[in-house]
């Protein structure tokens, strides 16, 4: 009876360990990120529903606002695959360095349609869980979501963007 007892104690102690929220770790919030896009159809972008940092989560929604109002898209690409469509493969996410107090860099990568890419993700911890900051190309792919954000942003008000964020 005893037996009986602790098994049913540890299986209900077991019941009520529940994995960590997407965002209590660096790694298991860009492994989220790519989840609904192991499923995915290709050609589909959950991009939106990403949780970003209220500064990043306030251009994105700025720039979202111009184009709806007509403007030219700053983005025509899916920053998380890195491309328009995809066909996800070995993906990989891995801690670039230690985290560093409340920012952490974190590179997925991963092959699409056989061509290998990896995307870099800069994160912060805001409210005690990471959060998208940016999102980059990683190993010299050229293309930074905040740059272009900001270089749309400038161009839509007249403004110059400086040389340092071309």
């Amino acid at each position: 009876m005893r037996r009986l007892f602790l098994g049913l104690l540890a299986l209900g102690l077991a019941a009520c360990v529940q994995p960590p929220p997407p965002g209590a770790d660096p790694v298991g919030l860009v492994e989220a990120i790519y989840a609904p896009y192991r499923k995915a159809e290709a050609g589909a972008s959950p991009t939106a529903a990403l949780p970003y940092t209220r500064d990043l989560a306030a251009r994105i929604e700025a720039e979202r606002a111009a184009v709806a109002g007509g403007a030219k898209a700053a983005i025509d690409f899916d920053p998380v695959v890195a491309g328009d469509a995809y066909s996800l493969r070995g993906l990989d996410v891995a801690l670039a360095a230690a985290p560093a107090g409340d920012t952490a860099v974190v590179v997925a990568s991963f092959r699409t349609f056989n061509l290998p890419r990896s995307v870099r993700y800069d994160l912060r911890r805001e409210d005690g869980l990471w959060r998208v900051d940016n999102i980059s190309g990683a190993e010299g792919e050229g293309w930074n979501l905040r740059v272009l954000l900001d270089q749309a942003a400038a161009t839509r008000a007249g403004r110059t963007v400086p040389e340092a964020q071309r």
